[in-house]
């Protein structure tokens, strides 16, 4: 009779995604996403541009930042917005690792939708996919918190494929 074998637990992963502007961040999380899952991981993304901005979460006070009108709204305006915003929330809050902050937030968010509970663990191997990072306290934290099931991706692409 073989001896029964414990099922493996695979711990629970959180991966930071940094790099420029420019750099084709969607490419590289589906890399990601592919090779997780290649091991039996699901990846969920976290995409924290979209996260500071949801539901109107995190409202600026003291620092307001005005979103471009429809009319001068295009990619430059878009991303202009979104780096003043998340500017403004860490002066805000008085923490360069707000947006850190943020991304354990929305991780305790997603693991809820998917256990039931933001603090327990699901049975399935998960990944959280954090795109994308830009200070160093963000990382500091985040390695604080989770260890090291935290990974630090940093994505580069040459001056002319960014700059298009």
């Amino acid at each position: 009779m073989p001896p029964s074998q414990k099922p493996t637990v695979l711990p629970e992963l959180v991966f930071g995604i940094v790099g420029p502007m420019g750099v084709n961040m969607e490419a590289i999380c589906d890399s990601l996403t592919n090779a997780l899952r290649a091991v039996d991981y699901s990846a969920y993304p976290i995409h924290l541009t979209k996260e500071m901005l949801k539901e109107d979460r995190y409202k600026l006070q003291r620092y307001p930042v005005e979103a471009p009108g429809l009319s001068e709204k295009n990619f430059y305006t878009d991303v202009n917005f979104k780096i003043n915003y998340a500017n403004a929330l860490c002066k805000e809050f008085s923490d360069a690792a707000t947006m850190a902050r943020i991304a354990i937030r929305a991780i305790g968010d997603e693991r809820g939708r998917l256990t039931g509970d933001r603090s327990t663990l699901g049975g399935k191997a998960a990944a959280y996919i954090v795109r994308q990072l830009k200070r160093p306290d963000e990382a500091v934290l985040l390695r604080r918190v989770y260890g090291r099931q935290f990974i630090l991706i940093s994505a580069y692409g040459p001056a002319e494929q960014r700059q298009q």
